[in-house]
């Protein structure tokens, strides 16, 4: 199922832009697909569920964080806003 959501991630990002060109500063040469992670809070919430909904605290801090980093792959988010996020985020988990 996560071989599934990432091919078909894939393609939407490519569809949408959401890629890194490379540049002076870059370690790829080829144009790279960014936002790959949103493979692990897949994997998160198919645990989630299957898990009977166990550490839904956990659970909803590690969206709030994919969501702020797959914003921040496809804009660019201030980094006051980002820690914010992310700060909230680990409270969450750790509640």
């Amino acid at each position: 199922m996560l071989l599934l959501i990432g091919l078909v991630y894939y393609r939407i990002a490519n569809h949408y832009g959401i890629v890194d060109e490379p540049n002076q500063r870059s370690s790829h040469t080829k144009v790279t697909v960014r936002g790959g992670g949103i493979l692990f809070p897949a994997a998160v919430i198919f645990w989630w569920v299957s898990t009977d909904f166990m550490n839904t605290w956990m659970v909803l801090g590690i969206i709030w964080i994919s969501t702020i980093s797959m914003l921040d792959d496809m804009f660019t988010v201030s980094r006051k806003l980002r820690f914010g996020v992310q700060f909230l985020a680990l409270s969450m988990a750790f509640f």
